[in-house]
């Protein structure tokens, strides 16, 4: 009978972030609700958005740039709708309109 030769093992010392990266798909760093609505108020303003538009600006913004990362419209959405109607230091997310091209959002500032 042929002898199998083992597995080479992956070193318990990597982090699950090196097997994300390998797998194409880095972890999303964890951020307070509150520091991602502070960047997206210094960002966008007062003017209305969409999670496109989120993602193009945060190519050129740095804060949030690092807080999206390489999250897609889809997961920036998603993120965006847990904290719709949440007051953060005042500033408070709301949901616009629906179109065409995603859900319209807004950051107020209700002091």
């Amino acid at each position: 009978m042929h002898k199998r030769t083992p597995r080479a093992m992956i070193p318990v010392t990597h982090s699950l972030a090196f097997f994300f990266t390998l797998a194409g798909t880095p972890p999303h760093v964890h951020v307070s609700d509150d520091a991602l609505i502070k960047a997206i108020m210094r960002a966008v303003g007062d003017r209305t958005f969409n999670s496109r538009e989120l993602k193009e600006l945060a190519r050129v913004a740095g804060p949030l740039r690092d807080i999206l990362g390489d999250m897609i419209p889809a997961q920036i959405g998603k993120a965006l709708q847990k904290l719709k109607g949440k007051n953060y230091d005042g500033y408070v997310l709301e949901r616009q309109s629906v179109d065409k091209e995603g859900t319209m959002w807004r950051v107020f500032f209700r002091g």
